[in-house]
């Protein structure tokens, strides 16, 4: 939804906000999930955190910033597309700063756009709804980011 996204925009824009994010993988959530179903650390999860210091460990307990997420990105072929009302592929590799300095606004001013605005087929690209669960384990349901 567009409330959930503008949520979502603004949790991702705060280094406070990604941190409560990243407290939502699957590594270290207790809790319920989307369905309202309790989940518990899987018993692989609670084994590699034993045995290995992760970068989760790390952000939570300050040791490192969370930074903005890498993937799942609006695509800068779509945002050009929508900005000139035309379809547009991008064969060669763009940077974002090359983009902007040929004064194209590519929605990258947007958090929420940014993260949440890709849409095809009238589907929202970047927003999914997933079921998981390990073998021997209760199925959860999250919001795949």
């Amino acid at each position: 939804s567009t409330s959930g996204a503008e949520l979502l925009a603004g949790l991702i824009g705060d280094p406070a906000g990604r941190r409560e994010l990243l407290r939502k993988d699957a590594l270290v959530f207790k809790g319920r999930d989307i369905e309202g179903r309790q989940c518990e650390i899987s018993k692989s999860s609670a084994l590699i955190r034993r045995m290995f210091d992760l970068h989760i460990d790390a952000a939570i307990d300050h040791r490192l910033e969370v930074p903005l997420p890498f993937y799942k990105h609006t695509p800068p072929d779509y945002l050009l597309s929508e900005r000139l009302g035309c379809r547009l592929r991008l064969e060669e590799v763009a940077l974002a700063d090359q983009l902007r300095d040929a004064a194209l606004d590519c929605g990258l001013s947007s958090l929420q756009a940014h993260y949440f605005g890709w849409q095809a087929g009238g589907k929202h690209q970047q927003r999914a709804v997933k079921n998981d669960g390990s073998e021997g384990e209760p199925e959860t349901t999250h919001l795949q980011l």
